[in-house]
């Protein structure tokens, strides 16, 4: 029997990856980036998990909590996983007088997500488990300021294990990583960062020898094609946009480990 699970998010990279992760060929994934839609969603379909953020910018005050009341009216056996950034004492506590079966703050522990909607008997991939018999692991560097994207291409490289993720919040970090961790075999740069942007983590690499080979990939936004194209010219093999689908970064990160050169998404 198929399995139905709505994500309701206004954030793109949230829908995207957390969609990728749980979508299987016994779980169909449907997302809504407005309350209104996903009761629309609701009406028409019955679903097994609805995994909602409180805020957003639709209908409501605590938009996500009047969702989880409206589920409950409409099919009170329906699971319902509330996500926040915006968390207090007094939400967590209300969401779970209106029948919330979990509660996250965001960063969500991905882990404990995969775990929670496999006990409600919704068959989703679990962590990534290490590469056995001695394999390798490739090891990326992702340098983003944000916790929550963190999470998100941990999500991404999940069903992948050969992968091992390693974390940076800036670019001064990162170099620090470099510097620390031996065999790094790729970086995902974002360009907008304290401390050390993205573009000043480049120019630094340009200034010696030693990663002039190391592929780096960069995480732009729309409306900085100036800042592409620079990163690009510093070394950098690739970019995506923001919001991206996680296949265009696999497909990206197959080509530029199969041996091309420069590539853009």
């Amino acid at each position: 029997m198929i399995k139905r699970i709505l994500i309701v998010d206004d954030e793109p990279t949230i829908l995207l990856s957390l969609s990728y992760c749980l979508k299987t060929s016994v779980v169909e994934v449907i997302t809504c980036s407005k309350i209104e839609v996903a009761e629309g969603a609701l009406t028409r379909y019955s679903f097994d998990l609805v995994i909602a953020d409180i805020r957003m910018s639709g209908m409501y005050g605590v938009e996500g909590l009047e969702l989880l009341s409206y589920v409950k009216g409409l099919n009170p056996v329906t699971a319902v996983i509330i996500m926040t950034a915006y968390g207090s004492t007094e939400i967590k506590e209300e969401a779970f007088r209106r029948g919330s079966y979990y509660y996250y703050e965001k960063p969500v522990d991905i882990d404990h997500l995969l775990m929670m909607v496999n006990r409600l008997g919704i068959p989703v991939p679990g962590p990534a488990s290490a590469a056995s018999g001695g394999e390798m692991l490739k090891k990326i560097l992702i340098v983003d300021d944000s916790a929550l994207l963190h999470q998100m291409y941990k999500l991404v490289f999940m069903r992948h294990n050969d992968c091992r993720i390693i974390s940076a919040m800036n670019g001064l970090e990162a170099l620090d990583k470099l510097s620390q961790e031996e065999g790094i075999e790729l970086v995902i740069l974002d360009i907008n960062m304290p401390v050390m942007n993205g573009l000043q983590f480049l120019e630094a690499l340009s200034k010696g020898g030693t990663y002039k080979d190391l592929p780096i990939i960069i995480v732009s936004t729309e409306g900085k094609e100036e800042d592409t194209l620079r990163g690009l010219s510093l070394g950098a093999r690739g970019y995506v946009k923001k919001p991206f689908q996680p296949t265009e970064l696999h497909n990206l990160i197959e080509r530029i480990f199969s041996g091309v050169q420069t590539v853009a998404v």
